[in-house]
């Protein structure tokens, strides 16, 4: 409705959010006392800081009053509030890239420490040096973290509602601890095989098969958590990142860098070996996320860890 000038607009969702242009305060307190969850107000004017004040989120215009810009939690470039939908599309892009990165970097240095904990306890050597150590961590993980970092948000990102609660809640961190000692237990029983029927450079070969392992877990996890936000898997920015995780994988392994690394590189059977263990660890994943019967992914799936 139009009174006096001045356009108040509703819009009713699921979420039940109303967006309020340029209202008086009363009109706020309406919205409010109509049971909404939020309330939303964009005004640039002087006497428009009450009503920027007492609304959930208050969008002013960067021309605006100095008033309404101070009032205002988002202050805008223009005077559209498309805009404000946007900003909120670009925060909640980067709060879920965050959290990505931080469910990636868990999982993956979890196994890590299970592996290295269950080779200590067995007695063996160290399935992986402080220089392999190094270089999954800092290069490679890093390459995976930062591609995640800067992708642009899944389709999803604007139909679900605001996260709530724990910033990593258990359910999101029990799936990827059971995921880590899978994986985990994987390694250790590629290391050990690896170990006892490879002849007297048994350790060297065996590093390189379980480094080999950790870089496909890495990228099965990360390929796992981009799945579970709704972010194409074939997207140009994600192949190229891992094609250079996998480049530099095989650098280390099949180059002069290996005597570096004190790795060996594992023959075509062993090969076979390590794609049957990433496809292991995958299988969990692979049968989890199955789409629904008529092509549409189900509410346990969409909000699924």
């Amino acid at each position: 409705t139009e009174e006096n000038g001045i356009i108040v607009s509703y819009i009713h969702g699921g979420g039940k959010i109303a967006v309020v242009v340029c209202a008086r305060t009363d009109v706020v307190n309406d919205a409010i006392r109509e049971a909404l969850h939020n309330v939303a107000m964009q005004g640039s004017r002087a006497d428009d800081f009450a009503a920027l004040h007492g609304a959930t989120t208050g969008l002013a215009a960067q021309n605006g009053a100095a008033a309404a810009c101070e009032a205002a939690q988002v202050t805008l470039p223009g005077e559209s509030i498309a805009q404000g939908l946007a900003a909120l599309r670009m925060g909640r892009a980067i709060c879920e890239n965050i959290r990505k990165t931080l469910m990636l970097l868990f999982a993956c240095h979890l196994l890590e420490m299970l592996l290295l904990t269950g080779a200590v306890l067995s007695g063996a050597a160290p399935p992986l040096n402080v220089r392999l150590l190094l270089w999954l961590n800092l290069p490679f993980l890093g390459a995976l973290a930062l591609a995640m970092g800067l992708a642009p948000g899944g389709a999803e990102v604007m139909r679900r509602p605001p996260y709530a609660g724990a910033f990593l809640p258990p359910a999101r961190l029990v799936p990827l601890t059971l995921m880590a000692i899978l994986g985990a237990a994987i390694a250790l029983v590629l290391f050990f095989n690896c170990h006892i029927t490879s002849g007297p450079d048994a350790l060297p070969l065996a590093r390189g098969v379980i480094s080999g392992f950790v870089a496909l877990a890495a990228i099965i996890l990360a390929t796992t958590i981009r799945h579970v936000c709704h972010e194409r898997l074939l997207a140009r920015r994600w192949i190229v990142a891992l094609a250079v995780c996998l480049g530099l994988q095989g650098l280390v392994l099949y180059t002069g860098l290996a005597r570096f690394f004190q790795v060996a590189a594992p023959s075509l059977s062993q090969l076979a070996m390590l794609a049957a263990g990433a496809l292991a660890f995958a299988a969990p994943f692979l049968l989890r996320h199955r789409p629904a019967k008529n092509g549409h992914r189900t509410k346990e799936q969409i909000f699924s860890p």
